[in-house]
């Protein structure tokens, strides 16, 4: 009972069973059952946010010290430091967010002779 699976990226695949197998790098991926992608992604949430929270203080740590150290940086508009902060924030939330689902993605792909093709750790 295979079938094939077009992707988003126009790669066709041969699903058989509870595996999609990827005929390029002779790899094998366990499909994930939707309670699996329910607790992926809320890890994936959690860890994102945490993530947001740890930008948002280094990042307003960093504008304290520079408008308390730097004349130059005294004169730029509340607008651009609040801009900076955010961009602290939201870069670091969204960042970790993706590397906990390529890290839980990761986890699911072996090779052929259902061995980790890919190590399952990420920095944390």
């Amino acid at each position: 009972d295979c079938h094939i699976i077009a992707s988003a990226r126009g790669v066709c695949q041969l699903a058989c069973g509870s595996q999609l197998l990827d005929e390029r790098t002779n790899l094998k991926m366990r499909v994930m059952k939707d309670g699996q992608i329910d607790e992926a992604m809320e890890a994936a949430l959690i860890v994102g946010g945490r993530a947001a929270v740890r930008g948002l203080v280094y990042g307003s740590l960093a504008v304290f010290v520079l408008h308390r150290h730097w004349e130059s940086f005294r004169r730029i508009s509340p607008a651009v430091k609040a801009f900076f902060i955010s961009s602290a924030c939201v870069g670091n939330g969204m960042l970790r967010g993706e590397l906990e689902l390529l890290r839980v993605s990761r986890s699911h792909i072996e090779d052929r002779k259902g061995v980790a093709a890919v190590p399952n750790s990420t920095p944390k």
